[in-house]
């Protein structure tokens, strides 16, 4: 019996020096890495090594759990080196900054190497309190713990670090139990550094390189979250033969159902060898499986290979929510040798009908704001290559940086702060949805959102007769949707007598006035294909002023007075929106409805006596052309409450009594139609 457990426990040994690695690279990390050293996790973070850290080692560190095997050794100490790897080589004394192909018996032995090159940790030269460092920390409880070594800020021998995305932030991580060891390249964009990563073991036998190393350019990642991470890890074991995923699925949340759905995504392959065939497949809700062969491909093993794949499209035969799962199979004609990772899956909505959609781009920005004005640009840029019919833009003027824009209204600044919880400038929303710098704004941003269904058919007309807008919205979803407001913007499309500090001397879509104002109007109980109808109506009180700044005490009192330079220029934006997820449901340019009345002294050509009203109100007016004309009075719901039709009326002058004996008190519209031509004249009902 001795003799049996002998030979298994010298097998077991023979199996742990036998241990070797495959590596995979892949795309994010969980929340428990932090690129800021940890500091998230609320892990003290130790500093190993501080700046200038150049072509050394640092002391020997002790790995915190005891159980830890590379290429099955149990390793319990390591050092770290400038140049962007770590060693389990307790006598090591060196640090080697030439990278070059492994295994080499001439190098490090038995180590990890993240970021291998001539690099070092230096003070920035734009900024001298920048804490260039070498952390580590320990996240997770035991036996599925986590050390982290960090190199915070490192840099390229003799490259001056001119901005913070000309340095560096990656990590080697060591798990417990697992005896995995990953590298997360969490910070870097604008730099064009390459050299070396892999692994080797002790006496340089045995080694990987990942994707082109020595030359290994690196992988770059401006926004510095955990998603965006480009990881890389070295599994202990056997890489799989054949072991491709779905990594990705192109699918928005609504479609119609007049027209076949693409299935689109990415497959990512993870296996050993190259794919050049697969199938792929999908079933929507369990139905029989649709399969596509695609060949003629060559797609990279170990993670570094993707192909964006399009399968045959899907044809609802009703509508509901869906739910389609897709994988990859028949690798090379070889069944996938890993089941866990096949399938990716995608909630979606089918709509008996859906709307095209018109883009709503909201930017905050001030004629003080210096990064504005190239924002602005980069903007107007843009959409002058686009159809105005596919978006509508507004401007919210904002009392920041310095003294603020002389525009900027409480309006404009509580859409900024209290709706979306915005803080600096410049910034823009597309839908409500992409939240960022105007400078980062492109056309393929502007076309990806534009390519979203709406759910809602929404037109809108106005008309805007001296200093007085009434507008008139018609709603109509194509779909319930709770939770929605409608908001309207009257804008300057052009203004010039704001101009302050940050070198713009025109400012386009500026916001004068939301109607009712910045908080909308709630569009209750919208069902399916019930359309609603509202109407708005505004009189700019007072005269122009232009303030000195954008300060609270400074501002346009938008009841009594007003900073529209030019009457003419006005124009009206109308979108309804969820007030919950902050989703733009559908906007729209208003169209301005011709005038059937003349011209003349009164601020809408229609003379209304008594005003208010209490039995009967009359009408005088002058008509552009004779005919037939309908008098359409309409409550501040929109609703029309009496229709009066008069025939032959001449061109001229003419005059109207209506009854308004049986109108509740309150405020009215009424609507002056000839020959399709409306003019509209407020009045009140005061019994």
């Amino acid at each position: 019996m001795k003799r049996v457990l002998l030979t298994i426990a010298l097998a077991s040994v023979g199996l742990a020096q036998a241990q070797d690695y495959y590596s995979l690279k892949l795309k994010g990390v969980n929340a428990a890495f932090d690129w800021n050293y940890g500091l998230a996790t609320g892990t003290a973070a130790v500093k190993i090594q501080d700046r200038p850290f150049d072509e050394a080692l640092t002391s020997s560190q002790t790995i915190p759990f005891s159980t830890f095997s590379f290429y099955g050794n149990a390793v319990t100490t390591y050092k770290v080196s400038d140049n962007g790897y770590i060693t389990f080589d307790a006598a090591a004394t060196t640090s080697d900054n030439a990278a070059t192909n492994l295994p080499s018996a001439t190098k490090p032995k038995s180590s990890v190497f993240a970021f291998w090159g001539d690099m070092e940790l230096k003070q920035a030269a734009y900024n001298a309190n920048l804490a260039t460092r070498i952390f580590t920390w320990t996240i997770g409880s035991a036996p599925n713990r986590i050390h982290c070594i960090q190199w915070y800020g490192a840099s390229k021998k003799g490259v001056a670090i001119s901005k913070n995305t000309d340095a560096m932030c990656f990590a080697i991580r060591l798990h417990e139990t697992s005896n995995m060891i990953d590298v997360v390249y969490s910070w870097g964009s604008t730099i064009a550094y390459t050299a070396g990563a892999g692994i080797q073991n002790d006496d340089g036998t045995k080694g990987l390189n990942v994707g082109s190393s020595p030359t290994l350019a690196y992988p770059s990642n401006a926004t510095g979250l955990n998603t965006e991470a480009t990881v890389v890890q070295f599994i202990p074991g056997t890489q799989p033969d054949w072991d491709a995923s779905v990594t990705k699925l192109n699918f928005i949340t609504d479609y119609g159902m007049t027209t076949p759905i693409p299935v689109m995504g990415t497959l990512t392959n993870y296996s050993k060898n190259a794919i050049t065939s697969f199938d792929i497949n999908y079933s929507v809700d369990g139905a029989p499986t649709v399969t596509k062969n695609i060949t003629g491909v060559n797609i990279a093993g170990s993670g570094w290979g993707s192909y964006n794949f399009t399968a045959d499209p899907y044809t609802p035969a009703a509508k509901g929510a869906k739910v389609i799962e897709v994988w990859a199979s028949n690798l090379n004609g070889n069944a996938d040798g890993v089941s866990s990772n096949d399938k990716l899956s995608s909630n979606f909505n089918v709509h008996l009908k859906v709307a095209p959609r018109v883009s709503l781009h909201e930017v905050f920005s001030s004629s003080t704001c210096g990064p504005c004005a190239p924002g602005n640009v980069n903007h107007a840029n843009i959409i002058a290559t686009k159809d105005e019919a596919t978006f509508a833009v507004v401007k919210y003027q904002q009392d920041f940086p310095g003294t603020g824009d002389p525009y900027a209204t409480a309006e404009t600044v509580s859409r900024r702060g209290t709706f979306y919880a915005i803080n600096s400038i410049p910034r823009m929303e597309i839908d409500g949805q992409w939240d960022g710098n105007g400078n980062s704004f492109t056309s393929a941003i502007h076309d990806q959102y534009l390519a979203i269904p709406s759910l809602v058919e929404l037109s809108a007309k106005h008309n805007i007769v001296g200093h007085n807008v009434d507008v008139y919205v018609d709603v109509n979803p194509l779909a319930d949707l709770p939770n929605a407001k409608l908001y309207i913007a009257v804008c300057e499309k052009i203004t010039d007598q704001n101009v302050k500090s940050n070198g713009e001397t025109e400012f386009h879509n500026v916001v004068k006035k939301m109607l009712p104002n910045q908080n909308g109007t709630a569009v209750s109980n919208i069902k399916e294909n019930t359309k609603q109808t509202f109407s708005k109506s505004y009189l700019f009180p007072g005269a122009y002023r232009l303030p000195n700044d954008g300060a609270t005490a400074n501002r346009i009192n938008l009841a009594t007075e007003n900073s529209v330079e030019e009457w003419n220029d006005l124009e009206v934006i109308v979108w309804v929106q969820d007030v919950t997820t902050k989703k733009v449901l559908q906007s729209t340019h208003s169209v301005a409805w011709a005038t059937a009345i003349k011209n003349t002294n009164s601020s809408t050509g229609v003379k209304a006596y008594p005003n208010p009203a209490k039995d009967k109100l009359f009408l005088e007016f002058d008509l552009n052309q004779g005919g037939n004309v309908r008098f359409d009075v309409v409550n501040t719901l929109g609703q029309t409450v009496t229709t009066t039709e008069t025939a032959g009326m001449g061109a001229g002058k003419n005059n109207q009594t209506l009854n308004t004996a049986n109108l509740a008190n309150g405020v009215y519209f009424v609507n002056i139609n000839s020959n399709g031509a409306i003019s509209t004249q407020r009045f009140v009902v005061a019994h």
